[in-house]
């Protein structure tokens, strides 16, 4: 099945937070991604609902703000 895309709803709990959290600050894609353990590029695809993190990148995006990951 190669080739096949991922569907992330636009809507999802974790999009909409990410978005908001990440707009309070003024950190470029690359500070976040640096934060995180991820690139700029990834950091990108999450913000557009193209890509969802890892459980490590996960657990940092929620340590660096200081949240719960559920």
């Amino acid at each position: 099945m190669a080739g096949k895309k991922k569907i992330i709803n636009k809507d999802s709990a974790f999009l909409t937070r990410l978005i908001k959290l990440s707009s309070k600050e003024s950190k470029s894609l690359q500070e976040l991604g640096d934060e995180f353990g991820a690139s700029r590029q990834t950091v990108s695809k999450w913000l557009s609902a193209k890509a969802l993190p890892d459980i490590d990148q996960l657990e940092k995006i929620a340590n660096y703000y200081k949240v719960s990951t559920d």
